[in-house]
């Protein structure tokens, strides 16, 4: 898998997209999709800003952690932990999340 598909990958589980469900919103086939996955071949830079859109960021985003590959290992492994706890759980850490959230905005102000 190329630099490129590991980050659509990688955005893609982050936002909680299957492949499958991420391919039918960029318009391409589930096969098309995991031929990226799984050869050199690379969407066009047309399907990259698609895929940008579905994933709700900008293309701009998409390139800027490309000279931090350790940022995407340490998110895939949140994310491996994240579905790995029970709902009780999940909810604190969303409430450390929030306060660490509230606290930069005190922080800013």
């Amino acid at each position: 898998m190329n630099n490129i598909v590991a980050r659509i990958d990688t955005l893609r589980k982050l936002k909680g997209l299957t492949k499958k469900a991420l391919a039918k919103e960029v318009g391409v086939s589930q096969s098309t999709f995991n031929n990226w996955c799984y050869s050199d071949a690379m969407p066009s830079i047309t399907i990259i800003e698609n895929i940008c859109k579905a994933l709700d960021i900008s293309v701009e985003q998409f390139f800027s952690s490309f000279g931090n590959h350790n940022t995407a290992k340490s998110e895939e492994k949140f994310l491996d932990n994240w579905r790995m706890l029970s709902a009780s759980e999940k909810l604190a850490v969303e409430k450390v999340i929030a306060a660490f959230k509230e606290i930069k905005v005190v922080q800013n102000d």
